[in-house]
């Protein structure tokens, strides 16, 4: 391919956007599945140069790429929809089903694909209600990424073209069968790695010492001491008019140097307020054992220690304790430090385990209802916050 004029100093290709002496071009293939692939990629995840969903566009000549965010209104995907007799989405959404499964599936896919980080990919996947409506699949790599020139959250990540390869080799029962696509990964990361060890690469990329770990001043030396919190509360309707305000009524804790747990329903004084067993996944029935708030300081009293470091999402979970007349500890706010980790807010629990890449791999709830599941949720998004370099 002939390469475009530009007011660089280096002619640069018009297909893989690369440098010519980094034009990968060359080594992609022409595939031809029955299986169409459409790839959503954020815009910008499409100025990156090394990005590789781009690979796998050029070896698929009957697949789409359409850039953007919302495609809500998009003619070209309300085309696409129509068009397709069956539309799956490539996403590790909760409850995503195994790609292997889609070898179950009938007849010819269309494949949807977000492309772009991990918070790039998911703002589209919130942006895009019909997406969500789609059934999703997620990868589980029988070995760790090829693309080793970029850091991913977890060794289960793999890059945008590795993950077209799979999920067309699992539409078609027929592994390895795309492996072909790979192969322009393969050589952008060997030019990449040599280009790293030349002695003629820039004189500040050289013996970079390793960057120490980002901790919060408390958990500085001390993140043995770490005691994970979590509370929910009894809220009323706004509708209401004497509305009682909010008491806490499930208080967990966890300590990850020991698994040690705590667990406690609370009886509100008011009563439990209509909605708070459905909010909560607990049945009425449940808070039959529910203790005081005297009981419940007393069990606490008991379970803290004086140099436990309380960790906690948001400040709530601590002012339903103080309300509920427990002392309490200064908290380090998680979501504070998983902002410094995504460099982007992290939005709620839930939110922040999806683009963390926890949800799946997450511990099984010790305790029921909500606040064990998103006690299990801190725990995993705690471990992985412990792997960030500063």
């Amino acid at each position: 391919m002939q390469p475009e004029a530009t007011p660089e100093t280096r002619a640069r290709c018009p297909a893989c956007r690369l440098a010519t002496s980094a034009c990968w071009c060359a080594h992609v293939p022409v595939l031809a599945p029955r299986s169409r692939v459409i790839v959503l990629q954020h815009p910008r995840e499409a100025r990156n140069p090394m990005g590789t969903a781009r690979m796998a566009h050029l070896a698929l000549p009957g697949s789409r790429l359409l850039i953007g965010v919302d495609f809500a209104a998009d003619p070209r995907v309300a085309e696409l929809l129509a068009a397709e007799p069956t539309s799956v989405v490539l996403y590790p959404a909760p409850g995503a089903r195994p790609v292997a499964e889609l070898a179950e599936r009938v007849g010819a896919l269309a494949i949807w694909v977000i492309d772009g980080t991990w918070s790039q990919a998911h703002k589209i996947w919130r942006k895009n209600p019909w997406l969500r409506a789609l059934p999703a699949y997620g990868i589980a790599p029988e070995a760790p990424s090829r693309y080793l020139i970029r850091r991913e959250p977890t060794p289960t990540c793999v890059s945008s073209v590795e993950a077209v390869a799979a999920a067309l080799d699992a539409a078609e029962a027929a592994p390895g069968r795309h492996a072909a696509m790979l192969r322009p990964l393969d050589v952008l990361v060997e030019r990449q790695l040599g280009h790293a060890r030349s002695a003629r690469r820039a004189p500040r990329r050289r013996d970079r010492p390793e960057r120490p770990l980002y901790l919060p001043a408390p958990l500085q030396g001390h993140t043995e001491h770490a005691l994970l919190v979590h509370g929910e509360g009894n809220v009323w309707p706004m509708s209401l008019e004497a509305r009682p305000p909010a008491e806490l009524v499930h208080w967990v804790a966890m300590r990850p140097s020991t698994g040690e747990r705590f667990a406690a329903l609370v009886r509100p004084s008011a009563g439990v307020s209509p909605g708070t067993e459905q909010q909560l996944g607990l049945p009425a029935a449940a808070f039959a054992d529910a203790v005081s708030p005297a009981e419940l300081r007393a069990r606490w009293a008991a379970f803290v220690r004086p140099d436990d470091v309380w960790c906690a999402w948001g400040h709530f979970p601590k002012r339903l304790l103080d309300e509920a007349g427990v002392p309490s500890a200064p908290i380090v706010e998680l979501r504070g430090w998983a902002h410094r980790w995504l460099r982007a807010r992290p939005g709620r629990l839930e939110l922040a385990a999806d683009q963390f890449a926890v949800t799946a791999s997450a511990p099984a709830p010790s305790s029921p209802g909500r606040a064990g599941r998103r006690l299990a949720l801190l725990e995993a998004i705690f471990a992985r916050l412990l792997t960030r370099p500063r």
